[in-house]
């Protein structure tokens, strides 16, 4: 028969005896389970040599000095109940070194022994004692684990990459309305760098502020230069803001002089339309001047009398690009000339 005691036992009642006189009327052969660090008080004669005491971890010693000595004695074992360590994150720069704590719980477990591992080597090396050393930027975790794998604990240490680049999207704004809003987006790299942070300045406050968040406002017309500083490294990145009175101005130019011009969105993708004929000239398309708040586009042509030499040599023919994109008509560059027998021609158009 076994008979488990808590620890709070201050004795065995046999319904004769005294509450502190642990006693039952039938001991031989019981195996009794005692929590008590401490033997308790007992009588001679009182408990049979035949039982087996069983005692916590480190007490056995303790037992055998007292009237427990004619039991067999045999002390329970103690299972690790729980690893505890003294710190979950840890923060390091390349080259530096710290120390991790893990604490058995309890320290007098049967095994206390523990299993060191680290899931990036190439960042951190780590001893069994606890001791760290950052090889190179990123993050790794650290496991801490009995031996018999029941228990973990994880420790996470990041080791910093530093900014080495930065941009602003978008990189230009046009504003056309004061009052206008726009966010920006710092972007820093490399996109595992520590600290992303930046500051937001701009060159004309009375033409765009900006916040700390990069809410960008047009406040008056004109030009600025928005700017975002990396806290780490200080490096800067630029956005260039415009303010316009009006919307901008698509001009069309032929031989010098205005033929047309329209108003549009900024940003709006536009048709253009066809230049008029120009007697012993072919339409070839707008050159762009740029850059300008209106953009401006001038009509160029080439001389009829290549096209006529192109179109008396074969009755039927296709143009292409030298991309293989089938055109109308020839255009400025390089054209390629397919005839109705499959020979082809390049024929260039200054």
């Amino acid at each position: 028969m076994h008979i488990f005691f808590g620890d709070a036992l201050i004795g065995i009642h046999n319904g004769v005896s005294e509450v502190s006189t642990p006693y039952c009327p039938s001991t031989e052969n019981v195996s009794f389970h005692f929590k008590n660090k401490s033997p308790l008080p007992i009588g001679q004669g009182k408990i049979s040599s035949t039982c087996t005491i069983y005692v916590p971890k480190g007490t056995k010693q303790a037992y055998q000095a007292s009237n427990f000595n004619i039991c067999t004695i045999i002390e329970d074992p103690q299972p690790l109940e729980d690893i505890t360590i003294d710190k979950e994150s840890i923060l390091m720069e390349v080259g530096d070194k710290a120390s991790l704590t893990a604490t058995p719980v309890p320290e007098n477990a049967d095994d206390i022994n523990m299993i060191w591992s680290v899931d990036k080597p190439e960042v951190i090396s780590v001893t069994e004692e606890g001791y760290i050393e950052a090889l190179s930027s990123g993050t790794a975790v650290i496991t801490i684990a009995s031996t018999d794998g029941k228990i973990e604990k994880m420790c996470t240490v990041c080791v910093k990459t530093h900014a080495t680049d930065a941009a602003i999207e978008p990189s230009q704004v046009i504003f056309t309305n004061l009052g206008d809003i726009a966010q920006l987006q710092a972007v820093v790299l490399p996109e595992e760098t520590y600290d992303k942070s930046v500051k937001w300045t701009s060159s004309n406050p009375s033409v765009c502020t900006v916040t700390t968040q990069g809410k960008l406002v047009a406040m008056g017309y004109g030009d600025a230069v928005v700017m975002a500083v990396t806290n780490d490294g200080e490096i800067p990145a630029t956005c260039v803001v415009k303010v316009m009175a009006g919307k901008p101005k698509l001009t069309y130019m032929v031989d010098g002089v205005e033929y047309q011009s329209d108003e549009h969105e900024a940003g709006e993708s536009v048709s253009l339309m066809t230049a008029p004929e120009k007697e012993g000239n072919v339409f070839i398309g707008w050159s762009l001047a740029m850059p300008s708040e209106d953009v401006t586009l001038t009509a160029v042509y080439a001389p009829a009398s290549s096209i006529d030499a192109v179109k008396a040599a074969s009755a039927s023919f296709l143009i292409f690009t030298t991309d293989g994109i089938p055109m109308n008509e020839l255009q400025q560059g390089v054209n390629i000339i397919r005839y109705a027998d499959g020979q082809t021609k390049k024929v260039i158009v200054k």
